[in-house]
């Protein structure tokens, strides 16, 4: 029995009493989810700027198996945090309805979310529009021209070091899984439940993959939302790993 697990209490002021202890401590576990690539390939500087500050673990999709939302929601879940410790998820674009899916289960121990570059609903871009009619399968299996790929997704800033791990990244997944996660993004829904946690937004200003406005069915979702511009591309954790380290260390420092 704990300290504050007093017998002339009852089991909910006992339960309180932990929950409010909890909620004192910093949250130091970070669960990162990726973006379209699903390896986190691009991830590893950004998450190497936390030191000892965070643990941040990453959630990888299969390369080569399709999965639906649904079933990757799932698999998440499995591997969360089960001894009662507290931790926020951090997902990048495609893994942002995922984190969303199980900020709305309740999940215990779920303290907060931070959305990087991301959407609750199917992005209104005319690229995305365009894989509809566009034979992706086949598309995806070509190389990719790096101006294409720095322009989209790097902006000139990225090293070419960056750029080879972005196109490496690609290159690891099956066309045909590349195409299920576009499909799956062109058949999302809004949720119509909101979601009361804190979450920090991250926003790039010079993303070209996605509209302004997609932030604005996150903030229908969730009241208690944050947004932070950071002057960069799409892939602004990759391109800027120092600076969103720091945003994100912040965040986590304000829930305790």
């Amino acid at each position: 029995m704990s300290s504050h697990d007093d017998p002339r209490r009852g089991p909910v002021e006992n339960r309180l009493e932990k929950l409010f202890e909890r909620q004192g401590k910093p949250v130091r576990q970070l669960l990162l989810l990726p973006g379209m690539d699903g390896t986190g390939l691009l991830l590893k500087p950004f998450m190497g700027c936390f030191g000892r500050r965070v643990e941040a673990h990453l959630f990888d999709y299969p390369t080569d198996e399709i999965q639906s939302y649904d079933e990757i929601i799932n698999h998440v879940e499995a591997v969360l945090p089960r001894y009662g410790e507290d931790f926020v998820i951090l997902a990048e674009s495609f893994g942002g309805p995922v984190a969303l899916s199980l900020a709305q289960k309740g999940i215990p121990g779920l303290r907060a979310l931070i959305l990087v570059v991301t959407f609750a609903s199917t992005p209104r871009h005319f690229l995305l529009r365009l894989t509809r009619f566009l034979p992706m399968v086949r598309l995806l299996g070509m190389p990719v021209p790096r101006r294409f790929a720095r322009r989209m997704m790097l902006g000139s800033k990225a090293s070419e070091e960056t750029l080879d791990s972005l196109l490496e990244a690609f290159y690891m997944i099956a066309p045909e899984v590349f195409a299920s996660r576009l499909e799956e993004m062109r058949r999302l829904r809004l949720p119509q439940d909101t979601i009361d946690l804190p979450a920090l937004y991250i926003q790039a200003t010079n993303d070209l993959l996605l509209p302004d406005n997609a932030v604005d069915d996150i903030k229908a979702l969730m009241p208690r939302l944050e947004i932070d511009r950071i002057e960069g591309p799409h892939m602004v954790l990759e391109v800027h790993p120092q600076t969103c380290a720091r945003l994100v260390a912040g965040f986590l420092d304000s829930l305790g």
